[in-house]
């Protein structure tokens, strides 16, 4: 079997037939180093044991020597899926892990570091791009989505989700309120929340929120104020109207609340001392919903460094609150995606869903924990 090698460095998966048993993973790191391009074959009940022949490539692609196999990369973060990075062909596969452990809300990051090209010539149609048929997969799962429309996202992405041509401009001052920017700023936002109207929930789609911007840590300027006026403006005077959101990590929310807009809620990022920050937050922010945008069940991994661990507790859940899991399944930021110098390409983030796209024991553990959350109930109290 060939499997066609992909056009450019972000079109780096295609799906080839369904085999629940047996994966075939592009995976250019570590103990996968023995295959040429890193293509990693195992089972799923043992996701690190390579099995078969080893691949070799030809002129029109990678030759596979299984007869049934699925080319898989998901690099999508259920409950946080960047959708640039999931195929539409493993949609369903994905959002089917979180929906089995409990979740019915799906946090995905939407960024322009996908666009190649310059506007108005942006794809936002083709493959992995296609942000619409995601959000209809979503859909078809019955499950919401919390969607986070960037500009900035982070994630470990190169240059934090920003699409490279923006750099061309010497005098370029990203998350600012530099001219050119904020032109680029509203042009994709305009653009984007076109894409995504008819999918709000208001209008019978599963989008129920929409954050901007990311860890941003406050507006503390007058070009701050410019820069988050331009975006909120942006998206209210189109016709969203669904509620929209900030996120700020650790104590960080309680000085960012000091100078928040108008009708935007805070959220908070963390993966300890739970108890004492969700505490803070509610008390600067009453009468509000309290909801953690990111909680890290793990962490990413740097070269020489050891496995990220973290364990699971019930402290989170105890707390009246929604929360999303940053990562529920990491995968792989792949190619020119990776976004730090010492970083590996793996994104497994010690995650419930391993990079492979096996259960971890974490997935069981947080499955028990939202099963038992759910018998018992909120804590009206706290």
């Amino acid at each position: 079997m060939v499997v066609q090698l992909p056009q450019g460095y972000f079109e780096c998966i295609k799906r080839v037939s369904v085999e629940p048993h047996v994966w075939v993973a592009y995976e250019p790191r570590g103990e996968s180093s023995q295959f040429p391009l890193g293509v990693n074959v195992w089972p799923d009940s043992e996701p690190h044991k390579h099995i078969g022949e080893c691949p070799h490539i030809t002129e029109t692609g990678l030759e596979v020597p299984l007869t049934r196999c699925v080319l898989v990369y998901v690099p999508g973060h259920v409950q946080c899926l960047h959708t640039v990075l999931s195929p539409a062909a493993l949609n369903l596969n994905s959002l089917s892990f979180q929906y089995s452990c409990g979740n019915r809300n799906v946090k995905c990051s939407e960024s322009a570091l996908s666009l190649d090209a310059m506007p108005p010539a942006w794809d936002f149609e083709t493959g992995f791009r296609n942000v619409r048929a995601f959000l209809q997969a979503v859909k078809d799962a019955d499950m919401f989505v919390w969607f986070r429309i960037g500009p900035y996202i982070d994630a470990e992405w190169e240059l934090g989700g920003f699409p490279a041509w923006l750099i061309r401009d010497p005098h370029m001052r990203l998350n600012t309120n530099y001219g050119p920017y904020l032109t680029a700023v509203e042009a994709y936002f305009k653009r984007v929340l076109s894409l995504i109207d008819e999918f709000q929930f208001q209008k019978g789609g599963p989008i129920i929120a929409l954050q901007f911007e990311n860890e941003f840590g406050g507006i503390r300027s007058a070009g701050d104020r410019q820069y988050f006026d331009l975006m909120r403006n942006t998206i209210i005077n189109s016709s969203f109207k669904e509620l929209l959101t900030n996120c700020d990590s650790q104590e960080t929310p309680l000085t960012a609340l000091k100078t928040i807009q108008k009708d935007v809620l805070e959220t908070i990022n963390f993966n300890s001392r739970s108890l004492k920050l969700l505490t803070e937050l509610r008390q600067a922010q009453p009468n509000k919903p309290l909801y953690v945008s990111e909680f890290w069940p793990g962490w990413f991994d740097e070269w020489g460094g050891k496995h990220a661990y973290y364990s699971v507790t019930d402290v989170v859940f105890n707390a009246n609150l929604s929360i999303n899991f940053y990562m529920f399944f990491g995968g792989t930021n792949f190619g020119f995606m990776n976004g730090g110098p010492n970083l590996v390409t793996s994104y497994d983030y010690n995650a419930p869903i391993f990079e492979s796209g096996n259960y971890a024991d974490k997935y069981w553990e947080t499955k028990e924990l939202i099963e038992k959350f759910n018998k018992r109930g909120v804590n009206q109290n706290y």
